[in-house]
Order: C-alpha cells, then sequence, then structure tokens
C-alpha cells in the first residue's frame, strides 16, 4: 500500500513538472493548447488516483472477508506464527542454557562468596526462577506449596535442603543468604544502577573491588517492564506468617532496603551464597557452643534460678531421665507429666531436676498446668452465681452487687496472704491434677456446677414464696 501510494505520488509530481514547464517555455500563441493538455492530464491522473483508492478499497475488502474464511492464509497471522516460532526456540535455548548452568562463587570481600548470577539462570542479566519462601523448587504462581507458612516453627531454613532451594538444587555448600549477609552487603559494597542486556539492575561492587549484578525481576502490572528486584532470605519474620527480603528499584528510598513479604503469597528470586560451612557443621558448632554456654552457667550459677536467661541456649543439654516422667493418660492434657518427687518447681513455675542442674520444662506459661486450674474455677464461678441470684432477692441489685465485690476481695486477699505465709505457688497446689483423667475432671466439673445452680435454683423459689408482693 505504502508503495502504491508513493508510486502514485511520483506520477503526479511529473506530470505537474511538465504542464509548469510547457506553460514557461511555448510562446503566447501555444500557451493556451498547453495549459489544455497540462490540465487536461492533471484531471486524468486525479481521476486514476480515485479510481486507484476505489480499487485498492474493494481489494482490501475482499481480501478482509477471504482472510476471514481462511484466516492461516493472512501475511499477519503467518508472522505471527513466526514470532511465536522464534519465542518458542529462545524459550528453548534459554530453558537449554539454564539446564546446564552452574554459577561461580564470586569474591566481593564479604563473609561470603554470592553466586554470580540467580537460581535457575544462566547469566548474570537473566532473572531466573521464582520461589515462594521455602519451596526447594522453583514455584508456579498461584500454586505454594505451603497454604500457611508456620515461621516460628520453621526457623532460619539457610542450608536446610527441605526447605532451601539453593541447597537442594545446587549442593550443601549453596544456601540462601541470611539477612545479616544482606546487610552486610547494603552496608559495606557500592550500589549503581546498570542496564545488561536490556535488563535494568544494580551493579553491586565489594570491598575489594569484585563486583556482582543483581536484575530486576518484578514487573509493573500496567507497563508490563521490570521496575524492581525482590530477593529472598532464609530468615524468618518472626511474629507472623513473613520471611525477610533485600528489596531495590520501584519504592524504595535507598538503593537497596530490607523488607518482610508473605512467605506464601509472594514470588521472588533468589541469589545464592556460597560458604565452606555446611548446615550440619554449624549444627556441630551451635552444639559445642551450647555445652560450652551450659558449663558457664553451671559455674555462675548452680541452680538456673534466672528466668530472664534463653533456656533455648542450653536445651539440648537438658534431657528428661525416664525416672523423672510417668505416662500422660489425660487426653486433654498433652506433654509430659513429672514424678513430683523427682522434681523442684520454682515460684515461676519452671521445672529443674532435684539438684538443679537440669531445666527439665522452662515455659512461663504452659497451657498444660492452667486446663485443671480453670475446670476448678468452672464451679467456683457457678457458686459465685448461685449466690448473686438469692442476695438479688434479698437485698436487690445494688446490695447484691456490693456484697458479692467485697466477699471476692475477702477471698482474694485471704489467697494471697495464705500463699506468702506458706511462700509457694498456689497454683502449684492443684498440680494433683495433672495425675486425673481430663474427662473425670469436667464432669467433676459439670456435676457440681449443676449442683450449685440447683441449689440457687432451691433457694430462690423459697425466697420468693415467702415474699409479700
Amino acid at each position: 500500500m505504502k508503495r502504491f501510494v508513493l508510486l502514485i505520488i511520483s506520477v503526479f509530481t511529473q506530470i505537474l513538472l511538465v504542464a509548469q514547464t510547457q506553460f514557461d517555455y511555448m510562446d503566447d500563441d501555444a500557451v493556451a493548447g498547453g495549459a489544455d493538455r497540462a490540465l487536461n492530464g492533471i484531471i486524468i491522473i486525479v481521476v486514476l488516483v480515485i479510481a486507484a483508492i476505489v480499487l485498492l478499497f474493494i481489494i482490501s475488502g475482499l481480501l478482509n472477508v477471504y482472510y476471514w474464511f481462511n484466516p492461516k492464509a493472512d501475511p499477519s497471522y503467518k508472522r505471527l506464527l513466526a514470532k511465536q516460532e522464534q519465542e518458542r526456540k529462545h524459550e528453548e535455548y534459554v530453558k537449554g542454557k539454564r539446564r546446564h548452568a552452574f554459577p561461580n562463587a564470586v569474591d566481593i570481600g564479604l563473609s561470603v562468596k554470592w553466586a554470580s548470577f540467580n537460581l535457575g539462570a544462566y547469566k548474570p542479566s537473566d532473572v531466573g526462577s521464582m520461589f515462594y519462601w521455602a519451596e526447594n523448587q522453583s514455584s508456579t504462581i498461584g500454586y505454594p506449596k505451603y497454604c500457611k507458612i508456620k515461621i516460628d516453627v520453621i526457623g532460619d531454613i539457610a542450608g536446610d535442603e527441605k526447605y532451601d532451594a539453593a541447597t537442594n538444587m545446587l549442593g550443601r555448600n549453596w544456601r540462601l543468604p541470611t539477612e545479616e549477609e544482606c546487610r552486610e552487603l547494603l552496608n559495606m559494597c557500592k550500589w549503581e544502577t546498570k542496564v545488561i542486556d536490556g535488563i535494568e539492575g544494580r551493579l553491586v561492587t565489594g570491598p575489594n573491588g569484585n563486583s556482582i549484578f543483581l536484575p530486576f525481576n518484578q514487573k509493573n502490572i500496567t507497563s508490563g517492564k521490570y521496575v524492581s528486584g525482590h530477593y529472598w532470605t532464609s530468615t524468618p519474620h518472626h511474629g507472623s506468617e513473613s520471611a525477610n527480603d533485600l528489596r531495590f528499584g520501584e519504592n524504595c528510598k535507598q538503593p537497596a532496603e530490607l523488607w518482610c513479604a508473605t512467605a506464601c503469597r509472594c514470588l521472588f528470586g533468589i541469589r545464592p551464597v556460597y560458604t565452606t560451612v555446611t548446615r550440619a557443621m554449624s549444627e556441630i558448632q551451635k552444639v559445642t557452643e551450647t555445652k560450652k554456654a551450659y558449663e558457664q552457667i553451671l559455674e555462675r550459677e548452680p541452680r538456673l534460678t534466672d528466668t530472664e536467661c534463653n533456656y533455648k541456649l542450653y536445651q539440648e543439654q537438658c534431657i528428661i531421665h525416664e525416672d523423672e516422667k510417668v505416662p500422660n493418660i489425660n487426653p486433654l492434657l498433652g506433654g509430659i507429666c513429672f514424678v513430683e518427687d523427682k522434681i523442684l518447681r520454682d515460684e515461676h513455675g519452671i521445672i529443674y531436676s532435684l539438684d538443679g542442674k537440669r531445666l527439665l520444662e522452662g515455659r512461663h506459661c504452659d497451657c498444660k498446668t492452667q486446663i485443671p486450674v480453670v475446670l476448678v474455677f468452672l464451679p467456683v464461678t457457678a457458686l459465685l452465681i448461685a449466690l448473686l441470684i438469692p442476695l438479688q432477692l434479698v437485698s436487690g441489685v445494688e446490695k447484691s452487687r456490693v456484697v458479692i465485690s467485697g466477699a471476692c476481695g475477702v477471698m482474694g486477699a485471704s489467697v494471697i496472704a495464705f500463699a506468702e505465709l506458706v511462700k509457694t505457688n498456689v497454683l502449684s497446689a492443684f498440680s494433683f491434677l495433672n495425675q486425673m483423667n481430663g474427662w473425670i475432671l469436667a464432669g467433676i466439673a459439670v456435676v457440681v456446677t449443676v449442683l450449685l445452680i440447683l441449689l440457687s435454683y432451691a433457694i430462690s423459689v423459697r425466697i420468693m414464696e415467702k415474699k409479700e408482693f
């Protein structure tokens, strides 16, 4: 179409030039005839152009009808197929390169070596695979392996083949970077914006002059262009269902920042790190450090009465002996039941061995020990209700509230005074309930509650029968 229009324009221009020449260089007698011939030529050209345009539209319409019935004959369809085939071949090429690619460990002068490209990529500018946190294989959008990550249960996943994709795919010496290692990358390296192979990212130069390139891997929904880079760390964000990530680009005020994102909803990239200390070696080091810390604690304080100490540091050394525990037959109370003659309990409910050197149970708020207390106070609540109704019938609403409040105050003061007098934990008085069957406890509590309500009902009926209206 473009070529046809250009041909028409060029012919029309030549006719005008010829007509103008004849008009300028003929004598006066021939001017009129030359002008008529030029005008006739121009009219003929205009008519031909109009006819060509009409014919072109007719042919275009016929071709559109033909392509509508036979779309495969449309040149645009063929171009689309050629483009798709080119993209398919490129994708196969990239998959083949990714399948056989293995990153180099680049020493940029930090505590660990960083991979030369992303996990699942084949070159520094390749975005690579995307992952949900704690999935050891590349993820598919919308299908997380873990619907609800138990962050505090899993903990740091660095080097754990079950959760660390880098360790699972590259080997034991490769893993996700920790939050501390990413913070080291932020604080000790120079960050610059750079474009490689049409992909924007950040060139990170370490203290020794070596550098790595982190490409953007998150697209803008509107433009479809890569605008930011999000990379997982192995460190969970405790107290939530999120994990920490390294982020740069759009929405970041600094060259790079540490954020947190929902573990089972966000698909981020991974830039592995290389270390000679595997997770197994790290665990051995932790055991050794734990033993040293426990020995130091024992030297400083034979009995572990410091409730501020983090008992998790030495809980591996606090093994419960078989003679210190009994089978728990209570279906409502999970965990371990201890033989009271074989243990010591402090005022905080923490349990030690008889010699005070082994921590057997260090939870300050143990639901297992609180359930019997709740069951005991169920009939106590029913007793207060049973007293309140008759008092309201006899003394009225306001006076009954004062009496009940005073009675509760007296009871509370009595319990506190008794606890101070005997110097013991009052709740430990109910520890014998741990040895009873939970269903028996529940049954006793229900029976006592019903009896108290029936008693209150009987007293209330007697009061109403004697009352004059």
